[in-house]
């Protein structure tokens, strides 16, 4: 069960002994409490909440804590439908203001047509490649292989700029022209420039068998899942609710 950090130390203590844990250390020792535990324990003690022994490792709850955590619960749903019904809901519009705002005009398309603006469509998000596993080859045959598999992917025909960008070849500037070079060698790419511009175009003409591209195996459990079975103080617990009933 997550628990909620609008709580204080007093009320997440509390929780836990609702829930049936009852042993003083897991109380106190818990690692996401706002404040001390012992402080919060010894609240809840002065208040006849709990009553707590260190001997025997055990925090109980007294007939006055049940109401007390009920009225409690009460307040925190009230609370929280009031803050629901007074905020805004997505989609929904305000009460008019006394100065009205001004209309909205419409606009001319290109094409002779009158309407409202448009939001911009959102973009599609392509789904992540898997890496690229080639620990046979060495470092240039390795890049080689990432770049045309980045292009394999992404596009035949793709800006220079955008496989560098795509690759983070700026860190390895040497590595990705030497492989860049190994490719235009081997005909596997084409590199010309656009005229009148110093933008550079790859294109793609073949993929070697050398550097195709294999995706790393998926990853498997070394042992298979098992159960402990039920620990004594699961035992335990269903053996107070047993009497409780």
């Amino acid at each position: 069960m997550g628990r909620r950090r609008t709580w204080n130390a007093v009320r997440m203590v509390a929780e836990d002994i609702a829930i049936g844990d009852r042993v003083f250390w897991n109380l106190v020792q818990r690692p996401d409490l706002p404040t001390s535990g012992f402080d919060a324990i010894e609240e809840l003690h002065k208040k006849g909440l709990v009553t707590a022994s260190l001997r025997e490792n055990r925090v109980e709850p007294t007939e006055a804590f049940w109401p007390w955590l009920e009225e409690l619960q009460l307040a925190e749903a009230q609370q929280a439908a009031a803050q629901q019904t007074n905020a805004v809901l997505p989609g929904r519009q305000s009460l008019p203001s006394p100065d009205p705002a001004p209309p909205i005009l419409p606009f001319a398309s290109p094409e002779g047509a009158v309407g409202l603006p448009h939001a911009p469509v959102q973009a599609l998000i392509k789904p992540r490649r898997a890496q690229v596993n080639r620990p046979d080859l060495e470092h240039v045959d390795q890049m080689c292989v990432r770049i045309l598999d980045f292009m394999n992917h992404n596009g035949h025909r793709l800006p220079l700029s955008t496989i560098r960008r795509g690759l983070n070849a700026y860190r390895c500037r040497d590595l990705f022209n030497r492989a860049l070079r190994r490719l235009q060698n081997r005909r596997a790419i084409m590199v010309d420039k656009e005229p009148a511009t110093r933008r550079e175009w790859v294109t793609l003409q073949e993929l070697p068998q050398k550097y195709r591209a294999t995706k790393l195996p998926p990853k498997r459990r070394r042992h298979a899942p098992h159960s402990r079975g039920q620990t004594f103080w699961f035992q335990a617990l269903m053996a107070e609710r047993e009497l409780e009933d």
